[in-house]
């Protein structure tokens, strides 16, 4: 896939409204928000405080593994 065809996604996905800030868990994440399962790019800044999970997430290519505690940021591309 090439860049200029990877989709642009805004804060407006989560709070359906022009709010700034969204906080949720990610219990059913993928089945409430199925977008985010494809590559995309975002204009908002992402923190992401995991706690306690199992697996990996890709970001930018990069594979990270939810085996621990941990902060992730994601920033806009």
């Amino acid at each position: 896939m090439q860049i200029s065809e990877i989709p642009d996604r805004s804060l407006q996905l989560f709070t359906g409204d022009g709010s700034h800030f969204w906080m949720d868990n990610t219990v059913n994440l993928l089945q409430r928000f199925p977008v985010l399962e494809y590559p995309h790019r975002q204009d908002f800044f992402m923190l992401l405080f995991i706690d306690n999970a199992e697996g990996e997430i890709s970001i930018d290519n990069h594979k990270i593994r939810l085996d621990n505690a941990k902060v992730i940021v994601i920033k806009p591309r």
